[in-house]
């Protein structure tokens, strides 16, 4: 069955359908980011219109602090070979791991990650999209790009599964002025209802569109009246088609995942805005009460025989020095009290947002009177956040799972047969350390997305894994794997043997070189030295390979130039040069030293016959 392109009518209506049907959850998603951002008004009397809480934001503290737990280290991904006994396999799903840490690496996701979870927590949901293009006019790289939508402007299509995080299709609202419209697409400006007034920084909605076969751009047209029909100036036209694409992906590129409720999407802290803002009002009564004893109010009491009323004659003014005069009557100075339970119940209300909230004091730098070791701290800590992080985090693996598995298909719809390498510049060009095609390195998108220790943030893994492994429950392969830090378990394996292969390598050299007979001779040991400075990437492995290879090169050099048997030894053989070895000595020792070589010059055969009449051993007397 061929596919019949969408109308922009019908994305409008689809749009409008469902944005009547989250209008309760949106609006309680637009409180929530106007007391995050601190735009909350209080509505009392004796206050000023642009009034703002005078109270901690628990909301704004509470949202950062278990977002920045959540997203405070980044998933790992396999790719299980399609076949463990062929080393081609292994290599292809290796490599598809490398690539996809890439494309993270790439798309700045971490960062990503932080903002998403921060829509996670606050809306109670979060979304991505997959494009083959950046946000960024900057970035050019053909690889696929990661966006964080706003909840508040993402519709996916309705679906009877509350877990659902793969829509259908899905619509993302985003909006640009009139100026933008009529630079980019004049001739649908000129067609669209534009209204009565409008002007240049006039507001249009703008949907994308998207499905499994297609992206398209659609303007929507002012509101008008019943019986505003518009005419040439004003434009015609209620929706305008802008952009039209194919998907070459053949998925919808949107996920979306929500918070795991009873039947609907809330907010971490949908509960807590009222006690919000009745803390707010508490506190707003209190200044009131302030104000008033900071300004007294005076009234004017008549004596009881007074001829007439009392009145003020004059007023006073301390500034100027002026006296007041008060006629028949005297000044009574009335100071208001303010009550003690106002200041209770603020605290009340502080307690019961906090356990609503499950944000401990501790959170903020503040202890519990009854909390006096950093053990109990981190229990208190852990058992009112850990649950939350490790249910949000077995949620982004599956999201960031259906994210992958889009980014896999568009590089093979887009960039199949083509070389790209794992990273590259924001220009587009290739010049990274290693290259893939996408159609030979991805088999299939069948992979997995896994947090080490869900519920456990960045700062306790590594105590985790520690104790794990001081008690012999766990390898440290398996240690190497959960450690978020560690991005490659097997070659991090590998470079740690390296580096104890390399450790060994210098304690024996340096044993030798102490030794009292010297079975290394300080000339290979400066030698090595040398070699090293030359080349500070090397390791000692290759330092003791040069080494050696000149070692040898000179040897053999040496023995060249040795004269035939009989002949006379050339100046280079004299005392004080290199010598060849004594006899006796083992192949390959050490070169004879000064004292070694004045005992070979004073053997008996070269001296004089006085010389050996003196060293020869006394004759023993007779009949002794």
């Amino acid at each position: 069955m061929s596919y019949v392109p969408i109308e922009p009518e019908e994305i409008v209506h689809r749009y409008r359908e469902r944005l009547d049907a989250a209008g309760h959850h949106i609006g309680r998603m637009q409180d929530i980011c106007r007391m995050y951002n601190g735009d909350v008004i209080i509505p009392m009397p004796e206050m000023d219109e642009s009034e703002k809480p005078s109270i901690a934001n628990l909301l704004a503290q509470g949202v950062d602090q278990l977002a920045i737990r959540i997203s405070s280290r980044m998933p790992d991904t396999d790719f299980p070979s399609i076949d463990m006994t062929n080393d081609r396999a292994n290599e292809r799903a290796h490599d598809a791991r490398l690539a996809v840490l890439a494309w993270w690496d790439m798309n700045d996701l971490d960062l990503k990650f932080a903002r998403s979870s921060r829509h996670y927590v606050g809306y109670g949901s979060t979304a991505l999209l997959v494009k083959p293009v950046s946000a960024n006019y900057f970035d050019k790289r053909k690889m696929p790009h990661w966006h964080v939508a706003s909840p508040l402007n993402t519709f996916p299509a309705p679906s009877s599964d509350l877990d659902c995080i793969e829509p259908r299709d899905v619509i993302v609202l985003r909006q640009q002025t009139l100026a933008w419209l009529q630079a980019r697409y004049p001739a649908q400006a000129h067609n669209l209802y534009k209204g009565k007034a409008a002007r240049p920084d006039t507001i249009f909605d703008l949907l994308e569109y998207n499905d499994e076969n297609e992206t398209v751009l659609v303007v929507v047209g002012q509101k008008r009246g019943r019986y505003d029909y518009g005419d040439y100036a004003q434009g015609v036209s209620s929706c305008e088609l802008l952009e039209r694409y194919e998907n070459r992906a053949g998925i919808c590129l949107g996920v979306m995942a929500g918070r795991i409720t009873m039947d609907r999407l809330q907010g971490h802290f949908d509960q807590i805005m009222g006690m919000f803002m009745t803390q707010a009002q508490l506190q707003a009564y209190a200044l009131i009460g302030v104000r008033r004893t900071i300004f007294p109010e005076q009234w004017v009491v008549s004596h009881p025989q007074a001829p007439g009323e009392a009145r003020i004659v004059a007023y006073a003014d301390g500034k100027q020095g002026d006296i007041g005069e008060i006629a028949n009557g005297t000044m009574l100075t009335v100071t208001p009290q303010i009550s003690q339970m106002v200041g209770v119940e603020i605290d009340r209300m502080e307690r019961n947002t906090r356990v609503g909230m499950q944000l401990p004091a501790e959170v903020g730098g503040e202890a519990g009177t009854n909390i006096r070791t950093a053990k109990r701290g981190s229990e208190v800590m852990g058992s009112a956040m850990d649950p939350n992080i490790g249910e949000a985090q077995m949620v982004y693996e599956r999201l960031f799972q259906a994210a992958d598995e889009r980014a896999i298909a568009l590089a093979k719809a887009e960039w199949g047969n083509r070389k790209v390498s794992f990273y590259m510049p924001k220009n587009g060009k290739q010049n990274g350390p290693g290259q893939y095609t996408p159609n030979d390195v991805f088999d299939s998108d069948f992979h997995f997305v896994k947090f080490s220790m869900p519920g456990v943030d960045a700062a306790g893994i590594p105590i985790e894994i520690g104790q794990r492994l001081q008690t012999k429950i766990m390898s440290l392969q398996t240690g190497r794997e959960e450690d978020p830090m560690i991005e490659d378990a097997q070659a991090e394996g590998v470079q740690v043997q390296v580096e104890a292969l390399e450790g060994s390598a210098l304690a024996a050299i340096e044993q030798q070189a102490q030794l009292p007979q010297g079975a290394m001779d300080i000339h290979e040991i400066a030698l090595m030295i040398q070699i090293r400075k030359s080349h500070p990437e090397w390791g000692i492995a290759e330092v003791i390979a040069e080494a050696q290879k000149q070692t040898q090169e000179k040897q053999a050099a040496l023995a060249a130039q040795q004269p035939p048997p009989g002949a006379p030894p050339s100046p280079d053989q004299m005392p004080g040069m290199a010598q060849a070895p004594p006899p006796g000595a083992p192949p390959g020792g050490p070169p004879p030293g000064i004292a070694q070589i004045l005992q070979q010059l004073r053997t008996p055969t070269n001296q004089s016959g006085a010389e050996q009449a003196l060293s020869a051993p006394t004759p023993a007397p007779v009949g002794a």
